[in-house]
């Protein structure tokens, strides 16, 4: 059995990094091939604004391009290559404790994954952001920030996992619901927690206060019927030039506009994408995402039950004996080739999202002009990729392409 089972794998593993990368390929040559400004932009981007665009489009698919082939070879040298039995059997030599080696087992994994991260992205900010006016992080704070992350990380993820491990030593046939209903109540309780603790501490976000901005939020705010948790500013321009507004919270969510977003559109644009944003939490699009997290988190432990004890999956991936740690590794690094033939549908649901709160923000409005506006100055701030292959876009968009949207803002307009 253990002798089909490997084959399998690695067959699922190679179709779908080879697709992911073609899909990169297909989407890096449209873009070192196009010209001008494609048909569906004309009058809508400028020339030089489309070309630098292209440029960027270029320089980010040669990024994704090698770091694709990077976490592919990575990743089958972690499946295939003999790095997880060979790191088990020196944790096992080492005497540690059965608890100490399931975490450190998966906690030196996963910081493999991280390492393996940082030189592309620093490789990002230099060569790919700075050079567009983007980048603008050095490298003492680029190492700073990913030291905090990495340590907020740990702070998460060490006691989950040894939380874990007593799950599925101690709790039975059940363990893998027990598990899931913890993590549940942690998701729910770090979105809850996490505007008020952490995230604007981490994000430098401070409340809105005078001027004729919070007055027009708040306005809109009441038309919506929305109890927002406060308007904030997030101090993002001394690290990266591009332009962002979101929600974040569970219940009364706290509206977070990039001063960056400030500094390029007016009030009504700004208000424009507040309503947008405003959109999401009223048609629950957030709980929407947060239930497809949740069934994703619930599918993988319920794989990860199934196969803790079947013996052919440790033995073809070279481990001596099924083991916990082992188990959640193998289903957590298999999973991502099984989760990547998911990947076009949750792009497709999200670019539908994304239409649904553009209507909802005419119907707030009551006009077209404002958001469309605001979509377009943002398209061409950002430098949105005006020549996207239409497979790559179609499996990886979270997002409609600006023609699409403006098209789709027309059509609200008319069915009001």
């Amino acid at each position: 059995m253990a002798a089909f089972v490997r084959p399998v794998f690695l067959g699922v593993f190679v179709l779908a990094q080879t697709i992911e990368l073609g899909l990169i390929a297909l989407n890096l040559g449209t873009a070192s091939r196009a010209r001008g400004v494609p048909p569906s932009l004309k009058g809508l981007v400028p020339r030089r604004v489309a070309e630098r665009a292209r440029r960027h489009a270029v320089a980010s698919g040669r990024h994704a391009l090698v770091r694709g082939l990077f976490d592919a070879a990575f990743a089958a040298w972690l499946l295939f290559g003999g790095a997880l039995p060979w790191l088990d059997r020196q944790l096992a030599a080492s005497g540690l404790a059965e608890p100490h080696r399931f975490v450190a087992f998966l906690g030196a994994t996963s910081l493999g994954l991280v390492l393996l991260d940082l030189p592309f992205a620093w490789w990002r900010a230099r060569s790919v952001e700075e050079p567009f006016g983007f980048g603008r992080v050095r490298l003492a704070t680029f190492v700073i920030d990913r030291a905090r992350s990495l340590a907020m990380s740990a702070l998460l993820v060490l006691p989950l996992l040894y939380a874990t491990w007593a799950f599925l030593r101690h709790g039975g046939e059940a363990w893998w619901l027990w598990l899931f209903a913890a993590i549940v109540t942690l998701q729910l309780t770090l979105q809850w927690l996490w505007p008020a603790l952490v995230a604007s501490r981490l994000s430098h976000a401070r409340p809105v206060t005078g001027g004729p901005l919070p007055v027009r939020l708040e306005a809109l705010t009441a038309a919506a019927g929305f109890r927002t948790g406060g308007i904030y500013v997030v101090e993002a321009s001394h690290r990266s030039g591009h332009a962002n507004a979101c929600l974040v919270g569970l219940f009364r969510p706290r509206v977070m506009l990039d001063d960056t977003l400030l500094a390029r559109l007016t009030l009504e644009e700004v208000a424009a994408v507040t309503a947008h944003e405003i959109g999401h939490f009223r048609l629950r699009h957030q709980a929407q995402r947060l239930a497809l997290a949740m069934a994703a988190t619930f599918a993988g432990l319920a794989l990860t039950a199934t196969v803790l004890t079947w013996a052919p999956l440790y033995l073809a991936f070279g481990f001596d004996a099924p083991s916990l740690h082992a188990a959640v590794a193998l289903v957590s690094l298999t999973g991502a080739s099984l989760a990547f033939w998911v990947t076009p549908l949750a792009a497709a649901l999200s670019r539908r999202q994304e239409l649904a709160a553009d209507a909802f923000a005419v119907r707030l409005f009551g006009r077209v002009g404002a958001l469309a506006s605001a979509l377009q100055r943002l398209s061409q701030d950002n430098l949105a990729n005006p020549w996207p292959h239409r497979w790559y876009a179609a499996w990886r968009f979270s997002h409609p392409p600006l023609a699409d949207r403006l098209v789709a803002l027309v059509r609200a307009a008319d069915a009001r």
